[in-house]
């Protein structure tokens, strides 16, 4: 919508110019996107086994085509002067070779059964209700830090509209809506009245009824004695995991002639922070000093699984190349190779993805607040983000947010 209105503001003659420069790219990367997020919907959807799995396999069809009706577009710009110019296949890509031919998204379709039939599915798991083999029917947590919300579809797997109700069991649980007629989805949002919730609360419950069917679901709601949102300058245990950027350190400790700068926008999400000068020395164990230290609270203890993020780089140093230090409050740090190229596959995924993904053991001796310390022992480390696993940690593939 943007990109016309600019188009609209200006001289005729700089249309074709503009749809070269600026809207043509723009167009196309949002319709290869909104394809491939279709496709994967759709695949959700057929598993789930939702009417709206035909609907999203449509979806993928006019975004497939949509590629090809912008790209005659582009080549008819100034009497055909770029003709050709956009040929070059970009769907189906497997491999870094191009394939043969454009090759629309795989998408399934559902036969629909005769008249309504209500499902739900939840956030945080590809499962539904009802199923022969239903998984548990939990809501990721709702906390009092983030004061976030959560989601519940309602969907149809026959023809027809229904009507559903959502009645949660305590009142300071919100459903938006909370009822309503579906004829092929709806989504509500659940949501806590902080003002109203106690501290520490049971888990709480909402119940989705319609034609034939009726499914409880629980919502855990952290809203802890301690430590309140004002009182720990850091992050928080939530629903399983911690996650962090780099950059956002309680402390960045170098000395007199070294600093730590971060350096922005260079990595996957928010940016890189690394130890200046480049040629800053080597440290051994004996010689630690420069550190990176964030302030954690875990409100569990236990042998959990960090992974960090790094920037993947080729091991440029002499001896056992690139390495950095780990630890946990006042532990001895233990050293570690970011090694990019340990096996080809390593390699690959690291350029790939453009990240290192380490991941490595970290035991948290008791509940409550520690500080996770990054120690420099080579120049050339990016450190980007920090992944912290306590049993609930989902994938995806830049992590949960911060």
């Amino acid at each position: 919508d943007a990109a016309g209105q600019v188009e609209a503001a200006l001289p005729e003659e700089y249309h074709d110019a503009f749809f070269q420069l600026v809207k043509y790219p723009i167009l196309a990367s949002a319709n290869l996107q909104g394809m491939y997020v279709s496709a994967g919907l759709n695949r959700l959807y057929a598993a789930q086994g939702r009417t709206a799995t035909n609907s999203m396999a449509d979806r993928v069809e006019e975004f497939f085509n949509r590629d090809q009706v912008l790209a005659n577009t582009y080549h008819q710009l100034n009497g055909g002067k770029w003709n050709h110019m956009m040929d070059q296949i970009n769907i189906g890509y497997r491999i870094w070779q191009q394939p043969s031919t454009e090759t629309m998204p795989a998408v399934s379709r559902v036969q629909p059964h005769d008249g309504p039939v209500m499902g739900i599915a939840i956030e945080g798991t590809e499962g539904s209700w009802p199923s022969t083999y239903p998984p548990p029917a939990v809501l990721p947590g709702l906390d009092v830090y983030t004061r976030g919300s959560r989601w519940i579809d309602v969907f149809n797997r026959g023809t027809g509209a229904f009507s559903f109700q959502a009645e949660p069991a305590v009142e300071w649980l919100q459903v938006e809506p909370s009822g309503g007629t579906v004829d092929e989805q709806a989504r509500l949002e659940v949501s806590v009245d902080w003002s109203r919730v106690p501290q520490d609360p049971e888990p709480a419950s909402i119940r989705i009824s319609g034609p034939g069917f009726s499914q409880e679901i629980s919502v855990p709601v952290i809203n802890p004695a301690h430590p309140r949102p004002m009182e720990f300058n850091g992050p928080v245990e939530l629903d399983g995991y911690l996650a962090f950027d780099a950059e956002d350190y309680s402390r960045a400790i170098a000395g007199s002639t070294l600093h730590w700068k971060i350096l922005p926008d260079l990595g996957r999400t928010s940016g890189s922070v690394t130890l200046f000068p480049v040629d800053a020395p080597v440290l051994e164990k004996d010689e630690f000093g420069p550190r990176l230290e964030y302030d954690l609270y875990f409100r569990t203890a236990g042998d959990y699984v960090i992974e960090l993020h790094l920037g993947p780089s080729l091991d440029f140093q002499e001896g056992e190349g690139l390495r950095f230090g780990l630890s946990l409050d006042d532990e001895e740090p233990s050293i570690h190779k970011v090694d990019t190229w340990q096996t080809l596959q390593t390699w690959e995924e690291a350029v790939g993805d453009s990240v290192r993904k380490l991941t490595l053991p970290l035991h948290v001796p008791t509940p409550g607040p520690h500080t996770l310390k990054l120690w420099h022992v080579t120049p050339g480390v990016l450190f980007q983000r920090v992944l912290i696993d306590t049993g609930g940690l989902r994938p995806s593939y830049l992590g949960p947010p911060s």
